[in-house]
């Protein structure tokens, strides 16, 4: 691959997102704890806040899909005050939705999280990817992975220049623990970081 200067900034960026991630052992050492609110069968939110001031740290919350999408969840909100919580919670939102995937926001989704399912879909080996198709125009005959694509479709506009290259975006699949495992989850209640409300 030439090293153009797209992809020297692609890489700079997920270098950066790599190192600026996150553990629970960070969020234990910054002072941060996380509440969820647990909606289901269709709705899960969590907030991350500040222990020493209660000021919101960030918030990403999703619901179930409507259409199959492989039973899939999808981002309804994300924002986070510090740069590495995002891809924490977004590792906390894949265990508590487990052993359903998740995917991104259907319709919109930001930069900075594209960089985090791009991630997820190049560098996760612990993370399954699940193919979504189009609802509006399946190139599958299977009805279980219909899901709407507006998201991709914008991302493969922005990339390529090209909407028929959504299938090559990270927001066109669904995402889920390849072992079934829910570490962060794990690791967050034994650091007793986490409440449920």
């Amino acid at each position: 691959m030439k090293m153009t200067e797209t992809n020297l900034r692609r890489l700079i960026r997920e270098t950066l997102l790599a190192e600026a991630a996150y553990t629970p052992a960070d969020a234990k050492r910054l002072g941060i704890t996380f509440t969820v609110k647990d909606r289901k069968p269709d709705y899960v939110e969590i907030k991350a806040y500040f222990t020493s001031n209660g000021y919101s740290a960030g918030i990403l919350s999703c619901h179930k899909e409507d259409n199959p999408c492989e039973g899939a969840w999808s981002i309804d909100w994300s924002e986070a005050k510090e740069k590495g919580l995002g891809p924490l919670m977004y590792d906390l939102m894949i265990d508590l939705v487990s052993p359903d995937p998740l995917a991104s926001d259907r319709f919109e989704v930001s930069q900075d999280a594209r960089n985090v399912w791009k991630y997820y879909r190049d560098r996760r080996p612990d993370i399954d990817q699940l193919d979504l198709d189009d609802v509006y125009m399946p190139r599958t005959p299977r009805k279980e992975d219909d899901c709407y694509q507006s998201s991709a479709k914008i991302w493969a506009v922005d990339t390529y220049d090209d909407e028929e290259r959504w299938p090559e975006s990270p927001l066109s699949k669904a995402y889920k623990r390849a072992d079934g495992q829910t570490p962060t989850l794990d690791a967050l209640t034994g650091l007793k970081l986490i409440r449920f409300i």
